[in-house]
């Protein structure tokens, strides 16, 4: 359950459950992002804008570190695709992570 939490974007506690994946141990948190994003994902889509608002703009949120924690390129990918499929195409962060150097 704690791996859900990690993803939700309302709620503070929800919050602090992501920071602490990210910042306390994020190989396990970056392992398990692609499964819970796109499990918080795949009931919004084709919703109103009221459902889908606040999944774009956490997906938004976990895209720039991704870019710098994440070494997956599949993981990073998995998240600019949810944004799209929810019809958020804006540029999100610098291509300065890891993924990002050839």
């Amino acid at each position: 359950m704690a791996r859900q939490a990690a993803c939700e974007p309302e709620g503070t506690s929800d919050a602090r459950a992501f920071d602490r994946g990210v910042h306390e141990n994020p190989a396990d948190f970056w392992d398990t992002v692609a499964g819970t994003v796109t499990a918080r994902v795949e009931p919004v889509i084709g919703r109103g804008e009221k459902q889908r608002g606040p999944v774009i703009d956490h997906l938004r949120d976990l895209a720039v570190p991704a870019r710098r924690q994440c070494s997956s390129r599949e993981t990073g990918q998995i998240i600019a695709s949810c944004r799209r499929r929810l019809g958020d195409c804006s540029k999100i962060g610098l291509p300065d992570g890891s993924f990002t150097r050839g």
